[in-house]
């Protein structure tokens, strides 16, 4: 009986993995903010562990703020930028001090 058992929640937790693992793919929120420049409005994706209840984009100076709410530290975001709305180098500061990013184009 116990051998048959064990199977049965195996089986069953092997199957919620593949139901359910679209879910866990992410690290938390995800944030769509759409973005208008020059008539165009552009996506930027935001998947954190934190919220983002505000942001400012300035296109003059090649700018994307997000203002974030947090209760912890050591958070984590993957932010996905238009090459269309910012492109070339980035730089990312945090309260002020740069911090360094692994960038992927």
């Amino acid at each position: 009986m116990k051998p048959f058992l064990f199977v049965i929640i195996f089986t069953s937790l092997l199957f919620t993995q593949f139901a359910f693992g679209q879910y866990f793919d992410t690290p938390g929120l995800v944030n769509r903010l759409p973005v208008e420049t020059g008539g165009y409005i552009f996506e930027v994706i935001i998947v954190a562990s934190f919220d983002i209840p505000d942001y400012q984009f300035s296109s003059e100076e090649k700018r994307l703020s997000l203002i974030i709410s947090t209760s912890v530290s050591n958070n984590l975001a993957e932010i996905q930028i238009p090459k269309n709305l910012i492109n070339g180098n980035f730089t990312f500061y945090l309260n002020g001090q740069e911090i360094s990013a692994d960038v992927k184009t």
